[in-house]
């Protein structure tokens, strides 16, 4: 049986011959900063300035994903017609869908996502190596405070976790230092969650990324976006 390609690590080789500054954010940034939780795509905040829009959008199309129905992608230049997908359309992302798995796509924030601009999402990003790619990811802080502001209810579940896992620092890497906050937390949840993000913690970046891929294929529609 042909193995089913990883789109996750496809997708940061993709982002990363545009060669230009992006920062993904979202769900793929909360999962590698040490969410065990699923996500179906790629949420980036591209660098708008001159001509790199195009750069990434001409990547992505190289790279077989499939644009978004009765959109011109060649206009993601043009702040004007951005403003207007945001604005009028509620399109807050241009979307690509992977052929091959449809459910996964990579999805370019047609406006920078609130509070910060792209120079102090950038600024304060987190390198990581994924499969031998390096590639930048939101950081927990700014991570929480745009997940603030759309406060759905997903939202509130990961800025919870986000906040425990800044909390714990290295302890969630200590298995010993894990046992003694489960021997002190009331309540089977609270304790199963510590363990739970342990476990997960203990994988790398890369593999992280292997597991949302095995949940991606397994899951097929499920998503949370």
């Amino acid at each position: 049986m042909q193995e089913v390609h990883n789109p996750y690590h496809a997708a940061i080789e993709t982002l990363n011959l545009a060669g230009a500054d992006y920062v993904i954010v979202g769900g793929f940034s909360l999962i590698m900063h040490g969410s065990n939780r699923f996500t179906p795509d790629i949420n980036v905040a591209v660098s708008l300035e001159n001509d790199n829009p195009i750069k990434f959008v001409s990547a992505i199309i190289d790279a077989g994903l499939e644009p978004p129905v009765g959109v011109n992608t060649s206009l993601y230049a043009d702040p004007e017609i951005r403003s207007k997908w945001f604005n009028e359309k509620s399109m807050r992302f241009l979307i690509f869908t992977d052929k091959e798995l449809p459910t996964f796509s990579i999805q370019l924030f047609n406006e920078y996502p609130q509070p910060m601009s792209f120079p102090e999402l950038l600024a304060d990003s987190v390198e990581i190596d994924i499969a031998g790619h390096k590639t930048k990811i939101c950081s927990k802080q700014h991570l929480i405070a745009m997940k603030k502001i759309a406060w759905r209810n997903q939202d509130r579940d990961d800025v919870e976790v986000l906040t425990l896992i800044d909390s714990l620092g290295d302890k969630i890497f200590s298995k010993d230092e894990i046992d003694k906050l489960v021997a002190i937390e009331e309540g089977s949840f609270a304790r199963e969650r510590l363990l739970s993000l342990y476990d997960f913690n203990q994988m790398t970046h890369s593999e992280k990324a292997n597991w949302l891929k095995n949940m991606l294929t397994a899951l097929g529609g499920f998503c949370i976006l």
